[in-house]
C-alpha cells in the first residue's frame, strides 16, 4: 500500500497528524513515540506575566536518533570522529530544489553523511521547497548527493558554494545534524589556522 493510501485510511478513521517538535514534520499517532519535549514559555495575560508549560510530541525517528546519539556518547565515540576525514576533502554547497512528492522526507533517516542537514522552507506550485547543506567535490556531485535521498529531485532552485556551514536561527538543527555541522566547523577553523602559519624560508 502506498503511503498516501495508508494516510487516507488513517484520516477516514478520524486520526489526525501532529507536528514533531524536533524535525517539524507531521505524523499520525502510531508514528509518534511516548517521548514528549516540554518547554516553559512566558507570556502576558491581562498585563501580567504568566508561565505556561508546552509539550510537543516526538516522532519515532527522532526519538530513536536521540537514543543512538546518547549511546555513542556513553561509548565515547562521537560521530564527528567518524566522518571528519571525508568532509576535510570536500567543499560545502547550499542547495535547494522543489520536491514533487507528497512525502518529502529522505529515503533514509538520517540521510547519508554528505547531507549535513536538510529543511523544508515552504511550498510552491509543484511541491515543497527543500534546502540542504551538502559536502561534495562539485555542484554536480552535490546534486547527485541529493538525488541519493530524493530521487525525484530535478527542479533546482540554486546550488551555491559556501565557505562555511554557518546558518541563521531560522534553520533549526535536528539531533543528527549537530555532530555533522560541528565537525565541518571544526575542520574549517583548523584550515583557517593552518593558512595563517608562515612558511619557513629557504
Amino acid at each position: 500500500m502506498a503511503w498516501h493510501e495508508w494516510a487516507s485510511v488513517q484520516h477516514k478513521a478520524g486520526l489526525r497528524q501532529k507536528k514533531c517538535g524536533r524535525c517539524g514534520l507531521y505524523y499520525y499517532p502510531q508514528e509518534l513515540s511516548d517521548t514528549a519535549d516540554s518547554a516553559e514559555l512566558t507570556g502576558m495575560m491581562k498585563r501580567k506575566q504568566k508561565r505556561v508549560t508546552v509539550e510537543t510530541p516526538v516522532c519515532n525517528d527522532c526519538n530513536n536518533a536521540q537514543r543512538r546519539v546518547q549511546r555513542r556518547r556513553r561509548d565515547r565515540r562521537p560521530l564527528e570522529h567518524i566522518v571528519i576525514r571525508h568532509w576535510s576533502m570536500t567543499m560545502l554547497y547550499w542547495i535547494s530544489w522543489v520536491q514533487p512528492t507528497n512525502d518529502y522526507r529522505p529515503l533514509n533517516y538520517p540521510p547519508h553523511e554528505a547531507i549535513l542537514g536538510w529543511w523544508c522552507s515552504g511550498y510552491e506550485e509543484g511541491g515543497a521547497t527543500l534546502c540542504a547543506m551538502v559536502t561534495a567535490d562539485s555542484d554536480d556531485c552535490a546534486r547527485d548527493a541529493v538525488r541519493k535521498e530524493w530521487p525525484e529531485a530535478d527542479d533546482w532552485r540554486f546550488c551555491d558554494e559556501r565557505e562555511d556551514a554557518t546558518l541563521s536561527d531560522r534553520w533549526q538543527l535536528a539531533d543528527w545534524m549537530v555532530p555533522r555541522m560541528a565537525a565541518v566547523s571544526s575542520n574549517a577553523s583548523l584550515t583557517c589556522a593552518e593558512s595563517r602559519i608562515p612558511k619557513a624560508s629557504g
